[in-house]
């Protein structure tokens, strides 16, 4: 057997997609031998061996779409697994299928990515696939109603913490970003998300606009947001954060490295993040592995990461007040120590890579399985 995954990009950028693919990269690679495994991508430059020994084949196409597409229709034949990354890669299924159809094709759905608006030769590929991959039951049971597709087709492989994310030791908020920030005692609550007006279902918009009435029940209330912005977001949200409260309640930290990232999660006592159209929400199993009680939007993939409702706290996020009442129940109503090690526990047997790799096996057995 021999396997081609080809994606877009997981060692440039880091967004979930790209968290997603390294962590594939990973277990595909420690699934299966050096000789069965082929890697590429279009748009890596490079790639990091934590992930991706050298032992393995990997082409990175540095964006050249054009070479791209040459180089890999030229390789197809050499496969009998081609596992896609993204469904923005359909052309080389369609190829594939056409010169290869008995030869097995999977294809990996994230979300917004397969929802709506996509065009035929998507629909094909989807249609064409032996399996597809979805990292939550929302995203399958859109795929099979808006496709049609057979439940037994769609597979559900959720995301996972990476190999490499560094659990925090111990549950202290840490002092050099208390100092950084000037935070005191403050009920702090997180949200990480990009804020771009292409994101804006990530709800920190409308956490936002009822602080108002959290300060009434918890006065030394903190809301930061971290994470990347567009200038012209970063505008809307300022203003609405003039014209409902203080800016003194808001804290937006930009950009933060990845390395970084932990230490600010550490800094909460609660996560949030009410969206409507996430598809999984990698950064939700990420807060509740440090202890951090979350509350996520109950209308799409974010079910999945709180176990549908099983870890954290699902909410209408279309319901400003429920949003508000949860946020204040969650703050004033902390994890013991106890519960942090039960939900760390809980998030590591469920969505951590020992797991994820061995999912991930089992699922690309089946596609040969099918056959027989």
């Amino acid at each position: 057997m021999k396997i081609l995954f080809t994606y877009l990009s997981g060692f440039t950028g880091v967004g979930g997609i790209e968290k997603f693919n390294k962590a594939f990269i990973k277990a595909l690679t420690e699934n299966f031998k050096s000789n069965e495994t082929d890697i590429a991508s279009l748009y890596d430059s490079n790639k990091d061996t934590k992930y991706l020994s050298d032992n393995f084949t990997f082409k990175a196409f540095k964006g050249n779409r054009l070479i791209y597409l040459i180089k890999t229709v030229l390789s197809l034949y050499k496969y009998d697994l081609i596992i896609l990354g993204h469904v923005n890669l359909s052309i080389i299924a369609i190829v594939y299928k056409i010169m290869f159809p008995k030869r097995k094709l999977i294809i990996i759905t994230h979300g917004i990515d397969v929802w709506e608006n996509i065009t035929f030769t998507k629909k094909w590929a989807l249609k064409k696939a032996d399996l597809i991959f979805s990292v939550s039951s929302y995203t399958k049971e859109k795929i099979k109603f808006i496709y049609n597709i057979h439940d037994k087709k769609v597979k559900i492989l959720h995301n996972t913490i990476d190999p490499y994310f560094d659990i925090p030791c111990t549950y202290s908020k840490p002092k050099e970003l208390k100092k950084k920030y000037n935070l005191n005692d403050e009920k702090i609550l997180i949200t990480v998300a990009r804020l771009s007006k292409n994101e804006g279902y990530k709800g920190y918009d409308k956490i936002i606009s009822v602080i108002p009435e959290i300060i009434k029940h918890i006065p030394n209330f903190k809301y930061i947001i971290i994470g990347k912005y567009d200038e012209e977001e970063v505008k809307r949200i300022s203003k609405l954060i003039d014209t409902t409260i203080f800016d003194s309640h808001v804290i937006i930290t930009g950009y933060v490295p990845e390395n970084e990232l932990v230490p600010h999660f550490m800094l909460a006592d609660a996560f949030a993040m009410p969206s409507n159209n996430e598809g999984f929400g990698i950064v939700f199993i990420e807060a509740m592995i440090c202890g951090i009680p979350v509350i996520a939007g109950n209308k799409d993939g974010s079910t999945d990461a709180l176990l549908h409702g099983d870890v954290g706290t699902l909410v209408d996020p279309d319901n400003l007040k429920e949003i508000q009442n949860e946020i204040t129940n969650t703050l004033l109503n902390p994890l013991t120590l106890k519960q942090k090690e039960q939900l760390r526990e809980i998030i590591n047997n469920n969505f951590g890579f020992e797991t994820f790799k061995k999912n991930q096996k089992e699922l690309i057995n089946q596609v040969f399985k099918c056959a027989e």
